[in-house]
């Protein structure tokens, strides 16, 4: 998924945390095969839906959308919890360009991948800056401290850390 982050003037968030800890590639090897499992959209359902009653729910924490059968999975979930708010950032603009999104998934594109041409910015989209200073400047929403704020607004500002 590293690929996604090619000619960018920043470090992969993902690639660096991975180079620092072994163990979240483990992770994300794990994970990934988890989600390309038969059981995967019923698991996540209950998770979401009936152990954990989640509100909101972040889908991936870094990583993206891979293939349109694992985005098909999320839509599948997102149609079986209508009563929780899902959002993601990705730079797999290919894959969703497309797609129609339920009312309950705020999709955030980001920047710094292969295919930045493809963002359409009268939907959120998400931009890596080097200071605070110049993310309110440029009038994004920061979403550093708060990933809640995502909901604030289209134009999504993070600080590079």
């Amino acid at each position: 998924m590293a690929d996604k982050c090619q000619g960018v003037d920043f470090k992969c968030y993902s690639l660096k945390f991975e180079n620092l800890y072994p163990s979240v590639l483990e992770n994300h090897f794990i994970n990934t095969a988890l989600s390309m499992a038969d059981d995967f959209v019923c698991n996540m359902i209950e998770e979401i839906k009936n152990k954990r009653r989640l509100k909101y729910f972040r889908i991936h924490a870094d990583g993206d959308f891979y293939s349109i059968g694992y985005i098909k999975k999320w839509l599948a979930i997102m149609k079986a919890c209508p009563d929780s708010q899902f959002y993601a950032y990705t730079k797999s603009h290919k894959l969703v360009k497309r797609l129609t999104l339920p009312k309950n998934f705020y999709l955030i594109q980001s920047y710094g991948g292969k295919h930045d041409q493809l963002i359409d910015k009268s939907k959120p989209d998400a931009y890596v800056f080097n200071d605070l200073g110049t993310l309110n400047r440029q009038g994004f929403i920061n979403c550093s401290d708060n990933d809640m704020n995502v909901f604030k607004g289209i134009k999504i500002g993070l600080i590079k850390r």
